[in-house]
Formats: C-alpha cells, structure tokens, sequence
C-alpha cells in the first residue's frame, strides 16, 4: 500500500427483507453511494429464497456475521423468522445499528441506532405516554 493513500475500512450494510423488492433500489444507489462512501456494500437478502434455495439463507447468515449495520423489514412467517432470529440476534450484539421495520415483534425489538434500544422497557414520556393510551373495552358478552 502506497503512504500518500488512505486506508478506508469497508463498511458493510446488510437488508434482510421478505422479497427482492430491495435489491433493485440498492444496486441503483450503490454507485451513487460510492463515491461519497467508498468501502460500503449494501447486500439484500430475501427470505423468500430461502425455502427454495438453502445457499441463499447460508448467504443471509455469513453477510450478518459480517454486517456493520442490519436493516430488517417485512419478516412476519415463523419459518423465516426461526431461520435468521439467531443470526439477528448474534449481529445486533456487534453492529453499530440494527433497524427493525414492520416485521415481527421479537425483530422490531432488536432495534438500535445510538440512544435508542427498543429492547429495553419503555421510560420517561415514553411510559407516561402508553399509560395515558386509552385501554380497549373489554365486552360483558360472550358472543354467544
């Protein structure tokens, strides 16, 4: 390696998503994202795949165990979340973020970026505010 020329560390971006309806957006923007970022990957895996292609879930947990960030969304079916919430848990213990999006409660409660831990219980306003949410009434009838 030459002195005159820094060294930038790879930063790797991993989106874990239902479909690959991800994967044309990140291979859009990746160029564009390279230039004021060099040294990023942005890598989608969709678990949709997974059934029918075991080599694309072994993908999905080798670019978590490398991941600096992990962007879930759209993870509902217990047979992928079994499959990767292991993968997701161990990433989310090391990575610098860990985006939940509209997926299964254990997942969104991975979620971590800086301050906020959505794994922790709720204080503070917070707290304050979810009392202060109206409870549903509960029905005197059977329904019978």
């Amino acid at each position: 390696m030459r002195a005159d020329k820094p060294l930038i560390p790879a930063y790797n971006v991993v989106i874990v998503t239902l479909d690959s309806h991800a994967a044309g957006p990140a291979a859009r923007i990746a160029p564009r994202l390279a230039v004021d970022f060099p040294g990023l990957t942005v890598s989608v895996h969709a678990c949709a795949e997974w059934a029918g292609d075991p080599s694309a879930l072994a993908a999905a947990k080798s670019a978590l165990a490398e991941a600096d960030m992990v962007i879930t969304n759209l993870i509902f079916l217990e047979e992928h979340i079994n499959a990767i919430l292991p993968d997701l848990q161990a990433a989310r213990a090391r990575v610098d973020a860990f985006v939940g999006l509209i997926a299964d409660k254990s997942i969104v409660s991975l979620t971590k970026m800086g301050d906020l831990d959505m794994s922790r219980p709720a204080s503070g306003a917070m707290a304050l505010l979810k009392k202060l949410k109206p409870q549903p009434k509960k029905s005197s009838t059977s329904g019978e």
